[in-house]
């Protein structure tokens, strides 16, 4: 009834709408993937697109409840389950991406605006924060690309437009900021958007991606590799986009970002959408062969996902490294900011004195009192890695980045730039080449024993551990679900009233907390729920709190994060706990 009541006030807003596009990034064949292999995110080579807003996407994924109304994903104005049709209530629900910009105006966030002096008048300590105007925050906090910002004379952080007022910001991230700009920009030769076109092209839903991308700026949300750079520009940061959390921001109560693990963060999102091995089949046939693909039985595409966004979270990582070290022309950042601390492991220096502690005991692979990258990204790309057979050549990568790193205090600045250079471009193409494999049930079964007997056989930080935790329980889960001979089968068209199966579906994919399901647990999921008092694993968890914008009729609910409750895990963890806990699930039967 929530979401019902929200997307009312989404149609009242949709003649003002015109909302959100994450941040453009240069074309991928130039810049971002290293030069060599297409990623179909970004502006293409035919040209930037205009953010035109959830306007038109109200008419067809707004569905509120179980009723046949107006849909076009057939193009013959029926709905034929290829889609759900609700993602915008589930998006205005529980997404914390619509939260985004609403953060911007919380206690933490003022706060920071005082202390950073982004403020009205910097000389008087109650003055208005500005926070919620400045790009530096806007570029992740709303999906407007920060070179579609206007800015203030003379304040060139600051956008010139009213935010609060303007839903293309204060709705937070939206389609666009997955799909890309979807309109095009004014002028007689600017090239055509897809929001149009993804509706009228009857060709549209098995058009090849990058015909897509090149033609209407259409970016791959169906390959885990695009997906996952896409996400990771926020989540770990992307220099050409202007996207980096520094460490001033830490500094002045931002709170950490957590390490990412794609699947794992889809399924606490919540996903808004049928992966392909959840639709109906006669749907899902057609679109294949219409394709020239095919799909196994016992293929496990979301464990692939995994191990794909494993690659691609040390490319990025190194690629950020790299690019704060010698900044690309043409990019939102100017001037290198290198060392930039934020790109370091904050808990190497941030943690309580202890003698004889974890981290003394741990095997030295730096030198003493100097700080290092964050670790987390390479927890499960060496096991990516070793799908593909390719582990010692990765691990050698990683072993040219540490010895830059150990030359001088936060690296010697040209071998690291050549070694993390290197290092991003090979875990790109090794994403690629694992992105064309096809992972069957015993390959997940060797991953999920990979996954235990690496945690199992060392001490690692919290953010690694975690990693390592997501990992183990999203492809536990899918091998469960292969497994399940009891699940029911996805529904036939026709079968069923689409718009009921829409809404049944977004029931059973909302998040309900770590480890709460309906069936009871088996004895490897009562282990992985055991870890939730050493690692915070339910993203969800914070401070329930509400925001009123004006012109509103209801304030917008929002969930916090909440130092409170997840410093005080952090400051506590024992990676003896979880290494004990893997080594009990190294013994357990996989599904």
């Amino acid at each position: 009834m929530r979401g019902q009541m929200q997307f009312a006030a989404f149609a009242a807003w949709s003649c003002l709408a015109v909302l959100t596009a994450s941040g453009t990034a240069r074309g991928q064949e130039k810049g971002q993937s290293g030069g060599k292999m297409p990623c179909y995110f970004g502006t293409p080579e035919s040209g930037a697109r205009r953010v035109d807003g959830i306007r038109s996407c109200t008419l067809c994924h707004g569905r509120t409840g179980a009723s046949s109304e107006l849909a076009l994903p057939d193009f013959q104005f029926e709905d034929d389950g290829f889609v759900l049709l609700n993602e915008l209530v589930t998006w205005a629900k529980d997404d914390k991406h619509y939260q985004a910009y609403a953060v911007l105006h919380n206690d933490r966030s003022k706060e920071m605006a005082r202390r950073l002096g982004i403020v009205e008048d910097p000389k008087d300590p109650n003055s208005k924060s500005l926070i919620h105007l400045d790009a530096r925050c806007l570029g992740c906090h709303s999906s407007v690309p920060l070179k579609q910002i206007p800015r203030r004379d003379g304040a060139p952080n600051l956008a010139s437009v009213d935010t609060l007022a303007d839903p293309r910001y204060n709705l937070g991230v939206s389609c666009e900021g997955c799909h890309g700009p979807s309109s095009k920009l004014e002028g007689d030769k600017a090239a055509g958007g897809w929001a149009a076109a993804h509706w009228q092209d009857p060709k549209w839903r098995t058009m090849p991606a990058g015909e897509k991308y090149n033609d209407y700026g259409f970016w791959d949300v169906r390959s885990a590799r695009s997906r996952a750079k896409i996400c990771l520009s926020c989540h770990v940061g992307n220099v050409d986009e202007g996207k980096v959390v520094t460490h001033e921001m830490y500094a002045a109560g931002h709170p950490p970002l957590p390490s990412f693990e794609l699947v794992g963060f889809v399924a606490q999102e919540p996903r808004h959408w049928r992966n392909l091995e959840d639709k109906a089949p006669k749907i899902r046939d057609a679109f294949l062969k219409a394709r020239g693909e095919k799909m196994e039985a016992d293929e496990l595409r979301q464990t692939r996902a995994l191990m794909v966004s494993a690659l691609m979270s040390v490319s990025e990582s190194m690629r950020l490294s790299a690019d704060l070290i010698e900044v690309p022309a043409g990019a939102s950042v100017s001037g290198s900011t290198w060392p930039e601390l934020a790109n370091f492991s904050c808990y190497a220096c941030h943690h309580d004195l202890k003698r004889d502690g974890w981290r003394q005991s741990r095997p030295r692979t730096s030198v003493p009192g100097r700080p290092t990258l964050h670790e987390w990204p390479t927890a499960m790309a060496m096991i990516a890695a070793g799908v593909l057979g390719e582990q010692d050549e990765l691990k050698k990568q990683m072993d040219e980045v540490q010895t830059a790193l150990n030359a001088a205090p936060f690296g010697e600045n040209k071998q690291l730039l050549a070694a993390t250079r290197k290092l991003a471009d090979t875990a790109d193409t090794m994403a690629v080449q694992l992105e064309a494999k096809v992972l069957r049930e015993a390959d997940g079964k060797e991953i999920l024993k990979k996954i235990a007997t690496y945690g199992s056989e060392d001490l690692y930080d919290y953010d690694t551990a975690r990693q390592l935790v997501w990992a183990y329980e999203r492809v536990y889960a899918e091998l469960l679900k292969k497994a399940d001979k009891s699940a029911p089968a996805a529904a036939t068209e026709g079968e069923v009233d689409q718009a009921k199966e829409s809404e049944n579906t977004s029931k059973a994919l909302a998040w309900k907390g770590w480890m709460v399901q309906e069936k009871p647990l088996t004895e490897s999921q009562q282990i992985l729920k055991s870890l939730e008092s050493s690692l915070v694993l339910d993203l969800r968890t914070g401070s329930t709190t509400t925001t009123k914008f004006p012109g509103e009729r209801q304030a917008r609910p929002q969930t916090d994060v909440d130092l409170s409750k997840t410093l005080p895990v952090l400051g506590s963890y024992d990676p003896a706990t979880v290494q004990g806990a893997f080594k009990r699930l190294l013994v357990q039967p996989a599904p």
